[in-house]
């Protein structure tokens, strides 16, 4: 179990999403960018119109003025290739129509991932709270990197 008390140091974590679809991504989001227990390393997005999820998780951190944690867009299908489900209402009241959020990167969500895992000086926890897409990514590029993911916390449905 991860457990933080005072005086220790934040455990990093990078948050993998596919949020927009409804509020708990967003929620699990705002929890990870407040706690003074995790260090939000990074935020990336998985599963569908990834280029929106980001957007929305985008959105999301510069309105908690958390504009250091970079957000990088992942892969749109699941390794079994079946066709993401996209409900037409996401980021709706949160983002004006057609309006461009600035600050995303161009580096695809893997590889921001292993460039986090290989640079940190500690293990990372990787919270993959969507689609596992990205970590299989991650895992099949450079399969020695688990060394570096100290846990993978996984929200499955």
């Amino acid at each position: 179990m991860l457990r933080v008390f005072s005086g220790e140091k934040p455990v990093p974590i990078i948050l993998d999403t596919d949020i927009g679809t409804d509020v708990d991504d967003a929620y699990a989001l705002m929890l990870a960018a407040r706690s003074p227990q995790l260090e939000l390393r990074a935020v990336t997005t998985v599963y569908g119109k990834v280029a929106a999820r980001s957007a929305i998780a985008r959105k999301l951190l510069l309105l908690m003025k958390r504009d250091e944690v970079p957000v990088a867009s992942g892969q749109a299908k699941p390794t079994d290739a079946r066709e993401p489900f996209w409900g037409g209402w996401e980021g709706k009241g949160l983002l004006a129509e057609g309006e461009m959020v600035s600050g995303i990167s161009t580096e695809p969500a893997p590889e921001l991932i292993l460039e986090m895992l290989e640079n940190s000086p500690e293990p990372v926890v990787i919270v993959p709270v969507g689609g596992l897409s990205n970590v299989a990514a991650v895992l099949e590029r450079k399969p020695a990197i688990k060394s570096k993911i100290r846990r993978l916390v996984i929200m499955g449905g």
